[in-house]
């Protein structure tokens, strides 16, 4: 009997990646990124999130006639790190299957900030390049409005 060769084909990631630099120190773009007052400046929130502070397991939840959408708070490392896992109930799986975040990462050099934004990644969802394309516009405009709202 002879042997059962398998072949792995790795699928095309669909991961967005932004990076800026932000005349500002990173407490400074912390706040834009955890902060409810600010978030609504680069980021849409549910009308009735409040304006507590992002923290680990804070649960921002949209809900709609036949879906919610949630981003969880899985990684907050003040001034470092914050990473929000996304889920939709329209997606084939439940929450536990996916790894599809937003992930802003800072880092500080004399005063001034280097954020890295990567966002998804969406190639395991059917409709994955929807998710992405939407997403590169998101990336584009968020770093820009992040960015805008620190130097000021």
């Amino acid at each position: 009997m002879g042997a059962i060769t398998l072949k792995r084909y790795m699928s095309k990631q669909l991961i967005v990646e932004r990076d800026i630099t932000i005349d500002a120190p990173a407490a400074d773009v912390w706040d834009i990124l955890t902060l409810p007052v600010f978030i609504r400046g680069w980021d849409d929130l549910p009308e009735d999130f409040g304006d507590t502070p992002l923290q680990r397991g804070t649960e921002i939840k949209w809900t709609m006639k036949d879906k919610s959408v949630v981003l969880t708070v899985t990684d907050f490392e003040p001034h470092k790190r914050l990473k929000l896992n996304l889920y939709n109930s329209d997606w084939e799986n439940p929450a536990e299957a996916y790894d599809i975040a937003y992930t802003y990462t800072l880092q500080e050099t004399g005063g001034q900030t280097e954020l890295h934004v990567t966002i998804g990644d969406f190639q395991v969802l059917s409709k994955g390049q929807d998710y992405f394309d939407s997403s590169e516009e998101f990336g584009d405009n968020a770093t820009q409005k992040i960015k805008e709202l620190a130097e000021n």
